[in-house]
């Protein structure tokens, strides 16, 4: 499986399988968006998912502090 494919069964599909898709599970307008901000490509590497930098859950944008795993306003 590529990486790519990796991450359209974690959120398209995951909001098809939940009948959601008109709510979430793309970013487009009108629709829920919590997002993650990664340094480094997950295309290349599936494991950079763990270089989150930011994370902006319910409209807050928040920091990641690597060094402890929390999160930092």
């Amino acid at each position: 499986m590529e990486h790519k494919d990796i991450i359209v069964m974690a959120t398209q599909n995951g909001a098809l399988a939940m009948d959601r898709a008109d709510d979430f599970g793309t970013l487009e307008k009108g629709k829920f968006a919590n997002l993650i901000i990664l340094e480094k490509d997950p295309g290349i590497d599936v494991s950079n998912f763990r270089s989150i930098s930011h994370v902006k859950r319910t409209g807050v944008l928040s920091e990641i502090d690597n060094s402890n795993e929390q999160y930092r306003k």
